[in-house]
């Protein structure tokens, strides 16, 4: 699959915000950087009400998709077909709670953001659990109405802090 040529006419939006789940920026939103093809949005708002049953106390945010009109971005020529979306990393916060990745215009809403030394960032750790889980749920929703993820991309080099019965997952 090409995901950097196309264009998705009639592109929905994705909500703001659910019980878990919120999008990386408000500023993004008014832009018009939030929308993706109607079945994409199908996929992800049914994963993250499945998400909010079986792990409840995790929380999510999505970042960039596509454009309104299904134009380039400039920092994303693959969004424009409306079917790819990047998910910022699930987090936890030092007393151990599901929290939100700071997504701010000083850190570039979020994409400046470097984890290092098993996946910690200041006083977030990357939650490899909600991570996997999240992951599982896309994959499910997408299968139960006929597609399937086709790439999902993580930072190599936190790969390796994935402990082993979480990659049966």
């Amino acid at each position: 699959m090409v995901t950097a040529n196309g264009f998705v006419r009639n592109a929905v939006k994705l909500p703001s915000n659910g019980d878990n789940f919120t999008s990386y920026s408000k500023v993004a939103e008014l832009v018009g950087r939030t929308y993706v093809h109607s079945q994409v949005k199908n996929i992800i708002v049914d994963a993250y009400q499945t998400l909010q049953k079986s792990h409840s106390d995790k929380r999510y945010k999505y970042a960039e998709t596509g454009s309104e009109n299904g134009s380039k971005l400039n920092s994303h020529k693959t969004h424009q077909n409306g079917l790819s979306i990047d998910f910022m990393t699930s987090v936890v916060n030092e007393k151990g709670q599901s929290v939100h990745l700071p997504t701010l215009v000083f850190n570039r809403f979020g994409y400046d953001i470097e984890f290092y030394e098993q996946g910690q960032f200041e006083q977030f750790k990357v939650d490899y659990t909600a991570l996997a889980a999240h992951i599982v749920e896309l994959h499910t929703s997408a299968t139960a109405k006929g597609y399937d993820l086709w790439r999902v991309t993580f930072d190599p080099t936190l790969q390796g802090f994935i402990k082993p019965s979480m990659q049966m997952i």
